[in-house]
């Protein structure tokens, strides 16, 4: 029951392994969603230049050949390099183009960019994007197997789908359930599980009730497998799914808080002054 993530008919979704071996499950982005942020960021870029000339084309006549010159030079550079760094900085590895298409620019580690990996691709996409007007950086994009052009390669960095947006509604603990959540010791359980279990309440209701009840069954049965304080008897399936899930879901909101409040104590020690300095 859980859903399905769609994927590419040429762009497999690639695991990217962090420095500490985590394993983060990362979706590239298809050429043609780049070429399609590509040409949408073109456009905005060379109307706002095309609107600049415009504004500035009545002063041209009062300025020397030289300082012409000068100024479409750095509109130029400014189109082509410095806006779409400046951009891609404040918004860690966005632009109109790729927040249009829920795209991101992140490193090769799943992190964030920094403001060399994106000197770097942009500096590549002057000759790959501008120059070559993005013939070389869509055929390296379609021969990468995870859709990288050259500045992606130089840079280590990748373009990665972020998928649709989607809401669930916060679970609370069923009513007379309260006290056993706040003594209750649940076994680690497998993400795997919570996530279908996640996803099961938050379509039920559009399910045919027979395949609903042997669902939330099936569920129940395996999260209560975990569980060794024993709920109480006869609870609905449904009502045993989300009682283990809030349960876990605070513990771990518990631990976690505790865990900054530990931090922020060592880092308090650690900086006071010694010796009464």
């Amino acid at each position: 029951m859980s859903a399905q993530r769609s994927q590419s008919d040429t762009l497999q979704d690639d695991y990217v392994r962090t420095g500490e071996a985590v394993s983060l499950d990362v979706t590239p982005a298809s050429p043609m969603e780049r070429f399609a942020a590509a040409v949408f960021d073109a456009t905005v870029y060379m109307g706002s230049a095309f609107l600049l000339l415009a504004l500035t084309a009545r002063s041209w006549g009062t300025m020397s050949y030289s300082s012409l010159r000068v100024f479409f030079i750095a509109v130029i550079a400014s189109v082509t390099f410095f806006v779409p760094f400046a951009i891609e900085i404040a918004t860690r590895g966005r632009s109109l183009g790729k927040w249009a298409l829920n795209l991101r620019v992140v490193r090769d580690d799943g992190g964030p960019v920094t403001a060399r990996h994106s000197a770097v691709r942009v500096g590549a996409g002057v000759v790959e994007n501008w120059m070559l007007a993005g013939g070389l950086a869509f055929a390296a994009e379609m021969l990468n197997a995870k859709g990288k052009r050259l500045g992606d390669l130089a840079a280590g960095t990748m373009v990665c789908s972020q998928g649709a947006s989607v809401f669930y509604p916060p679970l609370i603990m069923p009513p007379g359930l309260e006290q056993w959540g706040a003594t209750a010791t649940i076994l680690p359980l497998d993400d795997a599980l919570v996530a279908e279990a996640r996803a099961f309440l938050g379509t039920n209701r559009g399910l045919n009730p027979v395949l609903r009840e042997q669902v939330a069954t099936s569920l129940a049965d395996r999260l209560s497998a975990r569980v060794q304080t024993p709920l109480p008897e006869g609870l609905h399936p449904e009502l045993v799914i989300a009682a283990v899930l809030v349960a876990r879901r605070d513990r771990v909101w518990t631990r976690e808080v505790e865990r900054r409040a530990r931090g922020r104590q060592r880092f308090h020690e650690a900086t006071q002054a010694r010796f009464g300095l």
